[in-house]
């Protein structure tokens, strides 16, 4: 039995402790003491209820807003967050990492450059491992001590440098099946989210926001044209992500899977698994606040410093802006927030492979 930490309480969280648990290991939950009330349940009763592709109550070790207890003697720290609370986990638990351990975000969105950045302000001098994933390798819902894991898919993992990436994999592989990517800079290309989510939200800004929940974005907002918006950014997402790792396939690729891929519109309309999804309920949804500051913007980051041309990034970006109120230019993750701004394209491969 391996002593492992989970970060937050949110459905990544809840999936990831509970899967982890099941696997027999000894799960410790470290949440920031302002949601400590998310996982209520959890603490008071000692597991959380799985239903889906697992299905049993899972028993928790601990959940403690106590950094040293959590980490401390703990194999791997797993960090299942968006993007908009990693810092904010950074700086509570940095201080009180062990010398080789592993820290995972799960996804990263190259989260591991900013950490890095506060190991460097902090002066911690101890021999972490970094890594992040392409993804969540959950789809699920959790509230309040229960989780639904209705799916469970293979995921890009790099290490910060990548030449950490093999020792990396080996040690996880006792908990995980990842796919080696060549940098963290492909894991965060290689997310399709965006695709999918940026355009529909923002050119159905209004629709969504008059809605308020009756809303079905394959279905009613992915029309012919702003199918061609979507294919457009996945052009300029290949472009950047060809600079600095390859890009795996496009998203009509991803979809039609082992079959020949068609157009995005066609790919999406009339699909059985997509037709019937819900959402987004408002304008402060993961779709617009987590995709296009962090996501995208590290998309943009990558290309300022590649000099790839990306109309249609900058585009939604500077839409995005007064749709969700945030200076996203400024305050999302940008070159400087991940410590890398001044460098060119082959300073930044040779500091995430080395």
């Amino acid at each position: 039995m391996k002593k492992v930490t989970v970060l937050g309480s949110g459905s990544g969280s809840h999936a990831m402790a509970a899967d982890l648990g099941s696997m027999g290991n000894e799960v410790h939950m470290l949440v920031l003491p302002e949601w400590e009330m998310e996982l209520r349940e959890v603490k008071e009763h000692g597991y959380i209820a799985a239903e889906g592709i697992i299905n049993e109550k899972i028993p928790i070790a601990s959940v403690t807003t106590n950094p040293k207890e959590a980490i401390e003697n703990s194999e791997c720290i797993f960090c299942p967050l968006p993007a908009f609370a990693q810092n904010a986990y950074f700086d509570f638990i940095a201080d009180y990492l062990e010398d080789e351990q592993i820290f995972l975000l799960i996804p990263g969105l190259l989260g591991t450059l900013v950490f890095n950045k506060t190991l460097e302000n902090k002066k911690i001098e101890k021999r972490i491992f970094i890594a992040e994933t392409s993804e969540l390798p959950y789809s699920c819902r959790a509230k309040q001590g229960h989780v639904n894991i209705m799916s469970k898919s293979k995921v890009l993992c790099a290490a910060f440098p990548a030449s950490d990436t093999g020792e990396v994999l080996d040690r996880v592989s006792q908990f995980y099946q990842f796919d080696r990517a060549k940098n963290v800079m492909q894991c965060v290309t290689h997310s399709t989210n965006p695709c999918y989510h940026a355009p529909g939200c923002v050119l159905n800004a209004g629709r969504i926001e008059r809605a308020k929940g009756n809303f079905y974005l394959y279905e009613e907002g992915i029309t012919p044209c702003v199918a061609r918006v979507m294919e457009k950014l996945d052009e300029e997402r290949i472009q950047i992500a060809d600079k600095v790792g390859g890009a795996l396939f496009t998203v009509p690729e991803e979809m039609a899977a082992t079959r020949e891929p068609r157009s995005i519109f066609e790919e999406i309309n009339g699909c059985m698994s997509m037709e019937y999804i819900k959402g987004p309920e408002s304008l402060d949804d993961r779709y617009l606040t987590e995709d296009i500051p962090y996501t995208m913007m590290c998309w943009l980051t990558i290309a300022q410093i590649a000099k790839v041309e990306t109309p249609i990034i900058k585009a939604i970006i500077t839409l995005a802006e007064p749709i969700i109120e945030k200076d996203i230019f400024m305050k999302g993750r940008n070159a400087q927030a991940m410590g890398i701004d001044g460098m060119g394209l082959g300073e930044l491969i040779d500091y995430i492979t080395n």
